[in-house]
């Protein structure tokens, strides 16, 4: 399902790693990269099976992408709300709840609220976690209201 006007998708995401590493800097072990291998390589191809990833950057060869629940030019940015249990309170229609921690750019859900009643969505995160960054993706001229103290709660 391709976003549409009215469609609000949500994407949290758990920085994993930082820093940008020097060619000399590069690990020889396969599945591993960066200074003294340090970091996990999170690179897949379309039929899911693990691949390669560049030893000094951790960038994915062509052809591969970032493993499911994982974005970011070397793959370590982890989708924190991926399939996590999702769900809608007092929203209008029959909607699913986890289109919006599916990972996928291209899935949303709409929320709209029934009558008077405030629409809600909210995801099961199972643990205190630490959130730098939020994205909710709404259509220019789709929202008017006020969603910060949402956010927060």
């Amino acid at each position: 399902m391709m976003c549409t006007p009215g469609t609000v998708m949500l994407l949290m995401l758990l920085r994993l790693s930082k820093g940008v590493f020097l060619a000399s800097e590069t690990c020889s072990q396969s599945g591993w990269f960066g200074p003294k291998c340090v970091y996990k390589c999170h690179c897949q191809n379309d039929s899911l099976d693990k691949t390669p990833c560049d030893f000094a950057q951790g960038t994915c060869a062509e052809g591969s992408r970032c493993e499911d629940g994982y974005t970011g030019a070397s793959c370590q940015y982890s989708y924190l709300a991926f399939c996590r249990s999702s769900s809608l309170v007092s929203c209008e229609g029959d909607q699913d709840s986890s289109l919006a921690v599916d990972g996928k750019d291209a899935t949303c859900i709409t929320l709209r609220a029934m009558g008077s009643r405030d629409c809600s969505w909210s995801v099961n995160l199972t643990s205190a976690s630490f959130v730098t960054q939020i994205s909710v993706k709404i259509p220019p001229g789709e929202f008017t209201g006020d969603i910060s103290n949402a956010l927060l709660e």
